[in-house]
This record gives structure tokens, sequence and C-alpha cells, in this order.
């Protein structure tokens, strides 16, 4: 099977600081890849670094056997969620034809009747159709995370690469996104960067534990010695539908 991503020796500093350190990493076409790891271990510089939005001090990403900003056109990607101005002046229908600006200049471009049924058919497959002309302040997390997907998938990538995609929405919510995402799956490639260890259990395929240098890539059955060594302190590990703590208390009196 083709490789989707495919990452070679790539090594990321910011001055004298190291953020990743000679990442090999490959994911092949239709693989759900989670990346896990502690805050600062590396994962956003990662993303960005696969977006084009850091420039690694060495080594090499190819996407689909190719490399350059004509390659990342084949990638969708949904940031994490953050903080806006819920007054801001645009609609469902409007985030998601943005997605169909890729590659274009946003100033001069306008968008064809094509573009406008591709997004009614992501609104109806993402069950958000009756949103269309709701503004972007009036939806719940939930809601605007499966907007923010559709931009994503509006441009027609072939690798969806989503960035702590659960993180600000409900149970309920979340199982539909990760229902969601098992189903766009069968279609392209699949990469996370989640916290949300309860969901790696269930719906992911394999992980990637990053903490500055890749630990691991594999399947999902993870030993509490290795995430101990990726975190750096004991951690819990998941039995789907058992209750649990992500992370164990320390020993007393350690840091």
């Amino acid at each position: 099977m083709e490789l989707a991503l495919d990452i070679a020796n790539l090594n990321v500093f910011y001055g004298d600081d190291c953020a990743l350190k000679d990442i090999n990493l490959q994911v092949e076409e239709r693989e759900f890849l989670a990346i896990i790891g502690p805050n600062g271990g590396g994962k956003t510089t990662l993303l960005k670094s696969i977006l084009g939005l850091v420039t690694p001090d060495s080594g090499e990403i190819r996407i689909f056997g190719r490399s350059g900003e004509a390659a990342r056109r084949s990638i969708g990607y949904v940031p994490q969620f953050s903080r806006f101005d819920r007054r801001f002046p645009i609609s469902v229908e409007e985030v998601v034809l943005i997605g169909r600006l890729a590659g274009r200049s946003p100033w001069f471009s306008r968008f064809s009747r094509q573009d406008r049924q591709l997004v009614d058919s992501l609104l109806e497959r993402l069950e958000i159709a009756e949103l269309k002309n709701r503004q972007i302040g009036q939806l719940s997390g939930g809601q605007l995370q499966r907007v923010l997907i559709a931009r994503a998938l509006a441009v027609e990538p072939q690798i969806l690469i989503l960035d702590e995609p659960t993180a600000s929405v409900d149970s309920a919510s979340k199982t539909r996104i990760y229902d969601l995402l098992k189903e766009l799956n069968q279609e392209m490639t699949i990469l996370i960067v989640t916290h949300d260890l309860s969901a790696v259990s269930s719906n992911i395929d394999k992980i990637a534990c990053l903490n500055q240098q890749l630990f691991y890539h594999g399947r999902t059955e993870l030993e509490a010695g290795l995430v101990e060594k990726v975190y750096g302190c004991p951690v819990d590990l998941i039995a789907h539908g058992v209750p649990h703590r992500v992370l164990r208390g320390h020993e007393e009196g350690s840091l």
C-alpha cells in the first residue's frame, strides 16, 4: 500500500532548543493514527512541519511521494478549538466555503456553483445542513467542530489532520465525531493529535508516542513502562468503558 506520509530524519530547533529530534514516521494510506504525548513534547511542531508552517532544520517530509506546497494541498486541517470573537459576522456556509480557496487568492476568487454544491453536500453529510445560515457564534462546541471538519473536507483531501478534535465537546458530540472519523477513514488517511486516551483504545489503528523523540509507532496496545517513559510520570492505561484517571498521582515529595 502507498505511503500517505513519510517523515525521515526530521529535526526542528527553536534557537538552541530542540523541539523534534530525529523523527522517522511512516503512515500508510487510509491508516488512522493518533499522536499522543505531553504538552511541550513537539506534537504541534510536528503538525506544523507537515503543514509547511515550520521549516525543519534537517530531514524530509513526503506526502504521497511528493514534497512542497503542491503536496500539502492534499491535506485537510482541523485546528485545535480556540476562542474567537463570537460576534464575528460569518455564517456556517461561509466558513466551509473558505476550504474551497486552497491554492487560490482569497481576494479575487469567486465561488462557483460546484463549490456551493459541494459545501451543501458536506453540511448534509455532517448533519449540520440546518445550520447553514447560522452565525458561528451561535453554535455549540460540537457543532462548531463539525463545521471545522466540513471546512477541511472542502479541500477534498487525501489526508485529514486534526489537532485535539474533541477537546471542547461533550461526550455525545465526541462519540459522533469519532463515528464520523471512522467513516471518513474508509476514504482517506486520518492523523489526530489527542490527549483523549479513552478514545484511542477503541477508535484508532495505530499510535505514535512523541516527546521530542518518537518512542513508539505501532498498534494501540501500550505498556505502562513505555507510557511512563513518554510522559515522564506514572500514567494509568485505559480500559474502554471502565472509569479511569489519565494521570496517576506522583509519589509523595516527587516533582
